[in-house]
Parts: C-alpha cells; sequence; structure tokens
C-alpha cells in the first residue's frame, strides 16, 4: 500500500460530494414544490431543511457508493443517486438531535426548531414558540425519514437487492434510536459506567455511520460473501468510532468556524462521552467536583469550559481518547486484505479510516 495519510480519502469524499450533492439538492426541490403546492407554510418547511442538510459532509453516502463499488467493482449513477437515501434519514436525525440536545447552531446556522421558533412569532401563533418550533422541526425530521425510503424504494435496483437493504437498513435506524434513548437518559445520570457509555456511542454513532451504510451499499450489489461482510462489518465498526470519537475531540477542541457550532456545546449538554468517563475515573477529587458542577450547567462560562478542557489534558483524559480513536484505526486496517484484493480500494479503505483521525471538521 502507499504510504498511510488521510488525503486519498479526503479525496474520495471530495470526489462523492461534486457529484452527489447537485442530486441530494434536486430531489429536495422536488420535494420543496410538491410540498408547496399544499400550502406555502409546507414549501418554506422543507426550503430551510434543505439550506441545512445540504451542508452535510455526506460520509454515509460515500460509504454507501464504496460499500457497492466493493461488491460490483465499478461506480455509477445509480448508486450515488441512490446512495442519497441514508443521507436524507441522517439530516432528519440531526433535526431531532438538535431537539434532544437542545441545540442552537448547526453547521454555521440556527437550528431548524430556533429558526420555526421565530418563524412562529412572524406568523403570530398562540402557542408557546419554543413548542412550534420544536414541532414543526419534528415534522420536518419525520419527512426526511420518509424521503429516505422514497428514494431508496424506487431507485433502479433488482426489487430483492432493495427489499433485502430496506430490511437492512430498518435494522440500523432503530439502534439509532436505541442509542439516542440511552443519550438523553445518560446526559440525566450523575455516575455513568463505560459500558454504557461505549453501548451508547456503538448504536447512535459507529454502527450507522460506518457499519450501516457499507454494508447496505454491498447489499444493493448484491454480494453474498460471509467472510468479506463480517470485515466490513468490523472495519465499518472501527470506522464509526474512530469518527465519533474526533467528532468528540473537534466538539471541544475544534473552530468553531469550521464547525459551525459552539465549541464545548457537549459539556453544556451535558454529554457523557469517553473524555467524562476517563476524568471521572483518574481525577483528583477537585478536578471531579468541577466536571460535576460544570457538566450539565447551561450557564457554563468560556472560562468553565477552558478550565474543563485544560483539566482533560491534565488527567490524561484527552490523550486517552486519541489513543483510543487511533487504536480503532489500527483494528480496522487489519480487515481490509479480508474486504478486497483490489489494491486501489484498498489504498482508499485504509486512507478513509485516517482521515477520520485527521478531519478538522
Amino acid at each position: 500500500m502507499n504510504k498511510i495519510n488521510g488525503l486519498l480519502g479526503k479525496k474520495y469524499l471530495s470526489d462523492y460530494l461534486k457529484k452527489s450533492d447537485p442530486l441530494f439538492e434536486r430531489f429536495l426541490k422536488k420535494k420543496e414544490n410538491e410540498s408547496r403546492m399544499n400550502d406555502p407554510l409546507d414549501g418554506e418547511i422543507i426550503k430551510r431543511f434543505t439550506e441545512v442538510a445540504k451542508l452535510g459532509k455526506k460520509i454515509r453516502g460515500a460509504l454507501v457508493v464504496l460499500g457497492y463499488q466493493i461488491g460490483a467493482g465499478k461506480i455509477d449513477k445509480n448508486i450515488i443517486d441512490t446512495s442519497l437515501f441514508v443521507e436524507l434519514f441522517h439530516a432528519g436525525v440531526l433535526v431531532h438531535d438538535d431537539i434532544q440536545d437542545r441545540g442552537d447552531f448547526r453547521r454555521g446556522l440556527p437550528t431548524l426548531h430556533r429558526q420555526f421558533e421565530k418563524l412562529g412569532s412572524k406568523l403570530g401563533v398562540t402557542i408557546d414558540k419554543y413548542h412550534y418550533g420544536e414541532s414543526i422541526a419534528i415534522d420536518a425530521g419525520i419527512s426526511a425519514y420518509f424521503y429516505s425510503f422514497d428514494k431508496l424504494l424506487k431507485s433502479k435496483f433488482p426489487q430483492d437487492r432493495l427489499i433485502e437493504t430496506a430490511l437492512l437498513y430498518s435494522k440500523y435506524v432503530q439502534r439509532v434510536s436505541d442509542g439516542q434513548s440511552l443519550d438523553i437518559t445518560g446526559m440525566t445520570s450523575k455516575k455513568v459506567e463505560e459500558k454504557y457509555v461505549l453501548t451508547m456511542l456503538k448504536l447512535k454513532a459507529a454502527e450507522y455511520t460506518g457499519v450501516m451504510p457499507l454494508l447496505c451499499g454491498a447489499s444493493l450489489a448484491g454480494m453474498k460473501d460471509a467472510t468479506r461482510l463480517k470485515a466490513m462489518e468490523e472495519y465499518g465498526l472501527c470506522f464509526g468510532w474512530a469518527f465519533q470519537i474526533q467528532d468528540d475531540l473537534l466538539g471541544l477542541y475544534g473552530n468553531e468556524i469550521e464547525l459551525g457550532k459552539v465549541v464545548g456545546s457537549d459539556i453544556k449538554e451535558g454529554k457523557n462521552t469517553l473524555f467524562t468517563f476517563y476524568l471521572s475515573k483518574h481525577g483528583n477529587k477537585d478536578q471531579i467536583a468541577f466536571m460535576k458542577k460544570t457538566l450539565g450547567n447551561q450557564n457554563a462560562s468560556r472560562k468553565d469550559i477552558k478550565n474543563f478542557k485544560r483539566i482533560l489534558k491534565e488527567t490524561g483524559s484527552y490523550d486517552y481518547v486519541i489513543k483510543t480513536g487511533w487504536n480503532y484505526v489500527e483494528r480496522g486496517r487489519k480487515q481490509i486484505p479480508y474486504i478486497t484484493h483490489d489494491r486501489k480500494i484498498q489504498d482508499i479503505l485504509e486512507s478513509l479510516i485516517y482521515y477520520m483521525m485527521e478531519r478538522t471538521l
């Protein structure tokens, strides 16, 4: 294999974005026009949803294409267009996630429930404006879920493959919901064990980000080799872990302008992560007391966040999380020879998983 870095993986994602973005926006524009025929408000809701959704990195869609490429050996417009089913679902999940996390910004824009809160004020609705904003955002997210199945089931693949892929997709969608439930529950718990955190992150992030799209792509290609599929599953899980760990790192130490959201928001939201688990086990009495006081405090100041980040480095939590991420990269790499013998695809798989720990947004 070539010298290891994330450049080839980054290019693979960039090429996918160039090809898929016009298809994504065209599909949602059609849905906007259909909704606008019901009422201008419905069209406006989808328009605002599109403005946020189109800014996504679309890593999961690219993995659907890669899974298909591994199974079929080629890429065509049909698989690129079909792969957007997972991006439509992802966009809907983020809308609901922002409501659960009480987030104010997503990708540099106000979150949808905040946008619709202001829209409610403009329309003069009589119910509580925040409740109105959440309600409309929930509706937009639900629409996205069904847009997703619309995109998948109307694609030009054999019916047996579509049914198999839809069932596989449904399985992981249900597990995302399970993970979200653990996440919101863990945010209200003072003591969360490592197993709980790892299970939550596996269900709501790692499987859904890496395993599900790769296997769905392979399913659309008609791939049946159990050994190769098992290796793809293990690689995908490691890929998803690396992605989530880097997301957590960027959420604390990243650039706010690049991320499009406030750094440290996970602390204010009270998220239990690998950072907080390690700190709870290895911090001293004062450090743990500070964590308990700050974690979940919506009024935490920038100074509080800065001190929290400093403590994470002092206790070794920061280094532990980074090391854990790179360990998953190495575990994932070991699966590549069992997935494919195509050297070009091997290089892409290796570079992509490296890029998950190198990316800055």
